[in-house]
């Protein structure tokens, strides 16, 4: 049986850490992954919990990002880093 997971890692009643992963049987495609700005002057952010990601990164075919603003595209270093 073919399933679709859609698993959201951030940005559900927050602004910012934008990162939804979308999981089939064989396969996971991150979409956005960005920052949550603590302060007005960006100094302190905070990241998505990608531990999600890491556990299954053999599964990742791909990152979609949606536009170019940190809140959904801010972490992709952290992520790739990993």
């Amino acid at each position: 049986m073919k399933r679709l997971r859609i698993v959201p890692l951030g940005g559900v009643g927050e602004i910012g850490r934008n990162c939804l992963v979308l999981e089939g049987d064989s396969s996971l495609i991150v979409i956005d992954c960005g920052v949550e700005f603590l302060t007005d002057n960006f100094n302190e952010f905070l990241v998505p919990d990608i531990s999600y990601i890491l556990e299954r990164k053999e599964k990742v075919k791909g990152i979609l990002l949606t536009h170019a603003h940190e809140d959904h595209i801010g972490a992709v270093p952290y992520l790739l880093s990993h």
